[in-house]
């Protein structure tokens, strides 16, 4: 912990100027209960809550098993993850003999899915050798409704409304779905330096320190639900900010549209209006700001093809 709070920088998150990034959520009109969580998840640190025990024989238990099969058979990999994430002042990676010395330490198996071309390291915090064993997902306080509930289950029904009000409104358009992936969004948040030695891991002849939030331990998801929801509603909120196509042109240059996209399709499938779905206008018939919704780390959004919308919308996601 002390070592973690003497580095700061990157490891602790301290670049972040909360000062300017709290008024502009608030100016902006974001949720107060969220901004709150918002600036305890990055300047604090995550879980919310976190008071546990366990044994010295449930320790030494995780020591001795070691990590899954896979990651001997892909140990290159595993270590060059490892480096890239120290690169990034994920981890903090030290001797494997001074797992010894450090209070508090726990240690999680690691596995290595590898699909094609991308290698996945996986924190395995649910792994039980016997009834007894006490994994650390069974020391978190998620169970107990501490973190925010994720609400991203309902992404693709969203998406597919968005779609359908979109042909009521534009019966004859062709309609463009288009993504954005934060990068390692559970690594941008930070573990608070006191509990951080609970989620190490030992790879080959060194013990990795967490800095940044596990992808597998299950409160994870819970504080990214944090950035995912102001996301969301920020995203939608800057979208009559015409001044951000200018400001994120470099990024906006990069995208193609099919050269088959067109403004009417004398075969698109008709929608009719309902009590539910009453197209994509005002009651002053102006369109409405494209809505994005987030599953988990992808920012997925729809919209007639129009060159100038799609393009408004992605800066505003990209700010």
């Amino acid at each position: 912990p002390d070592v973690m709070r003497f580095l700061g920088g990157t490891y602790t998150g301290e670049y972040r100027l909360d000062q300017d990034v709290v008024p502009r959520l608030q100016s902006h009109d974001i949720d107060p209960f969220l901004i709150a969580q918002y600036i305890r998840a990055t300047t604090v640190g995550c879980p919310n809550h976190f008071v546990a025990e366990t044994t010295r024989e449930n320790f030494l238990e995780y020591w001795r098993a070691g990590n899954h099969p896979s990651v001997t058979k892909y140990v290159t990999e595993v270590l060059n993850t490892a480096v890239k994430e120290h690169r990034n002042r994920y981890n903090m990676p030290l001797p494997v003999w001074i797992a010894r010395y450090i209070p508090h330490l726990g240690i999680t198996p690691q596995a290595m899915i590898v699909k094609g071309n991308k290698a996945r390291l996986i924190f395995d915090a649910r792994k039980k050798y016997h009834p007894q064993s006490t994994n650390i997902n069974s020391l978190t306080s998620t169970h107990l409704g501490t973190e925010l509930a994720c609400l991203y289950g309902t992404t693709l029904r969203d998406v597919l409304e968005r779609i359908y009000d979109l042909r009521i409104t534009y019966p004859h358009d062709d309609i463009v779905v288009h993504a954005n992936d934060v990068k390692s969004c559970f690594r941008q948040l930070k573990l608070h330096p006191d509990i951080m030695p609970a989620f190490s891991i030992m790879l080959a002849d060194f013990l990795f320190l967490q800095a940044a939030l596990p992808f597998g331990a299950d409160f994870s998801p819970q504080n990214w639900e944090i950035c995912r929801r102001i996301i969301e509603d920020l995203a939608e909120k800057l979208f009559h900010d015409t001044s951000l196509r200018s400001k994120h042109r470099q990024y906006l240059d990069r995208i193609t549209f099919a050269p088959d996209l067109r403004h009417h399709v004398p075969a698109a499938v008709p929608a009719k209006p309902c009590s539910q779905r009453k197209g994509v206008r005002d009651e002053q018939g102006r369109p409405l700001p494209t809505p994005h919704r987030l599953f988990v780390d992808d920012d997925i959004y729809a919209d007639r093809f129009d060159v100038d919308r799609m393009e408004q919308a992605i800066a505003a996601s990209i700010e």
